[in-house]
């Protein structure tokens, strides 16, 4: 079996839980004898873009164009079983669920946070539960207070894309949810029950 793990790695200035999340579950899998096909970008390129490439990034969380041409070269040359996406922000987008499925490939999702309906992914705003972009076409509220690292317009270029991209999620072959709360959040979105899984992280005995 192969299974192509897409994963955009977070900053390395910054500890994160789905980065390690990530890599034991690689390990996991090919200790099990799958063979796994690591599709990886890391926020930390972002420093070594030239101008262009940087300006880019404003139109890369809705359709980073690189990443899909590298995904579908993958596809066609691997002919993998499953793609298994993790953080697709900002350097892959959530167009690799699109890119995979129109070569006939499954994907499946994990579900880590929110960011399918909020910009920040955690339903939380100034020290208090937020959700006051959830149902929104667009997140107007999110733009307003500058949800998405402090800047009004960062978080207008991820209001956009979860606009743009409000139904791909519920294109997803198989959603793994980490708590029923999340199950329930994924149903949200227009996943069918039948195609959510709950599955919480694991860590080695």
């Amino acid at each position: 079996m192969k299974v192509v793990v897409a994963h955009n790695q977070y900053s390395s200035a910054q500890p994160s839980g789905e980065n390690a999340v990530v890599a034991a579950e690689i390990d996991e899998l090919t200790r099990a004898g799958v063979r796994v096909l690591p599709f990886l970008r890391s926020s930390d390129e972002i420093a070594t873009f030239s101008p262009a490439q940087k300006a880019a990034l404003v139109v890369s969380p809705v359709y980073a164009r690189r990443a899909q041409r590298e995904l579908r070269d993958m596809l066609r040359r691997e002919r993998p079983d499953v793609v298994h996406l993790h953080n697709p922000y900002p350097l892959l987008s959530p167009w690799v669920i699109r890119t995979a499925q129109a070569e006939g490939v499954a994907v499946v999702h994990t579900l880590h946070n929110f960011r399918q309906t909020c910009v920040n992914g955690l339903f939380h705003r100034a020290s208090v539960s937020c959700r006051a972009c959830a149902g929104r076409a667009v997140a107007l509220p999110a733009i307003r207070h500058a949800c998405y690292r402090g800047s009004r317009p960062q978080s207008a270029v991820m209001a956009t894309t979860l606009a743009v991209h409000r139904r791909t999620w519920s294109r997803l072959d198989r959603v793994l949810a980490l708590t029923p709360s999340m199950a329930e959040y994924a149903r949200s979105l227009g996943v069918a029950p039948e195609r959510i899984v709950v599955r919480p992280n694991a860590v080695p005995d």
